[in-house]
């Protein structure tokens, strides 16, 4: 057999093995979305039924497992934990997700509650370290300006608090398209309330 053959025949067997290997990989990944599907619609199911959250924590897990990329699955699966205020496996989860599935739009969104699960759980620092972080990026968020509140509150630092909830709903202020009017009412009661914890009654009328 020619050389020219030979290298020919190895070329092509390389192809051969490589496409086998690619289809293999492909024919998991379709098996493990729709074993994904499966769990999620057992767990979807459980969640349903009195005293079996547990029970459908334990297939949204298996379901967020076999495709980190379902959604659907993982935003059940954060409703039951906080059912269950299972505050620490929203930490974990979360984290796990920005690892094995990253998007800068969902990495933000699960940053967000990674510190409000610190905040429930008492863990003010952490939480304030996630915001101040997330600020340096998305200082026009005002989601982090609440949270960043929030810490302040719990640690009865009035003045700091009062300061990020101004800066939060100046930001709703000046986004009213994205911004529904309910939440942004919520807000100003916020920081009224906060004006006058703070002695600050002219303020807390102006906003009335």
């Amino acid at each position: 057999m020619r050389k020219g053959t030979k290298i020919t025949i190895g070329v092509l067997g390389s192809v051969v093995a490589l496409v086998l290997f690619l289809g293999f990989c492909i024919y998991l990944s379709w098996k493990n979305e729709k074993l994904s599907e499966f769990y999620m619609s057992r767990g979807e199911a459980l969640l349903l039924q009195k005293d079996h959250q547990q029970e459908a924590i334990n297939e949204l897990e298996k379901a967020l497992h076999l495709d980190p990329r379902n959604s659907h699955a993982e935003f059940k699966l954060l409703d039951a934990y906080k059912q269950l205020k299972q505050y620490r496996n929203i930490i974990d989860m979360q984290t796990s997700q920005m690892k094995s599935d990253p998007d800068k739009f969902m990495n933000f969104k699960r940053e967000n509650r990674i510190a409000e699960a610190h905040i429930e759980r008492g863990e003010i620092k952490e939480a304030k370290e996630i915001y101040e972080s997330l600020i340096t990026t998305y200082h026009k968020a005002p989601s982090l300006y609440l949270g960043l509140a929030t810490c302040y509150e719990k640690e009865n630092r009035l003045t700091e608090a009062t300061k990020y909830q101004e800066q939060a709903v100046q930001i709703m202020k000046d986004n009213p398209k994205y911004i529904p009017k309910v939440f942004l009412k919520k807000e100003v009661e916020k920081l009224a309330q906060l004006y006058k914890q703070t002695g600050q009654e002219d303020m807390a009328n102006k906003l009335s």
